[in-house]
């Protein structure tokens, strides 16, 4: 389990909720985020566990470097069967607020299309549009995992340029 900045209950352990048991920030609620979903860099959780082959291939997409610079989408991956079929709405209570600005999801629909649209979860505060999503092809999430990350580009950048399908093709390293 990561380090979590917020104090938790160094025991980790695990409510029925899916959240840590724990005093949290000093005068802030308790963490409630699963600790495997509490990763070092973006998390890239794996939500459809139907053909190993697909996500292999579009796990190695993601993490691949692009462009001129060879930039790469800083990611981690979450493997764990417990998580087969859930969606980003069931998701999103178990990911962190405070440590990423977005989670990576690959799912039936990523994992179905030819073009492999990975779903691109805002996260961060509620009153700031947790929950929001697109889906964006591999080769353009170092772009968008890069610039929301140190804040050099805000998330409405990404998501007002999807295509009339919502998804995000450009390539902008």
């Amino acid at each position: 389990m990561s380090e979590d900045a917020g104090g938790a209950d160094p025991s980790g352990e695990i409510r029925e909720d899916g959240g840590m048991h724990g005093a949290g920030r000093a005068g802030g609620p308790a963490p409630t985020s699963d600790p495997r979903l509490r990763t070092e860099d973006t998390p890239l959780i794996r939500t459809d566990f139907t053909d190993d082959a697909a996500w292999e291939l579009v796990e190695r997409a993601v993490g691949a470097p692009y462009g001129q610079d060879g930039f790469c989408a800083y990611v981690e991956s979450v493997v764990d069967r417990a998580f087969d079929g859930y969606t980003a709405e069931q998701l999103l209570p178990l990911l962190p607020v405070d440590i990423h600005a977005i989670a990576f999801v690959i799912d039936r629909a990523t994992l179905a299309c030819a073009e492999n649209p990975v779903l691109v979860v805002k996260l961060g505060d509620p009153d700031d549009g947790r929950g929001q999503s697109f889906r964006a092809l591999p080769y353009t999430l170092h772009s968008i995992e890069n610039n929301l990350s140190i804040v050099n580009m805000d998330w409405e950048e990404f998501a007002d340029s999807v295509d009339a399908d919502g998804v995000f093709r450009e390539d902008w390293s």
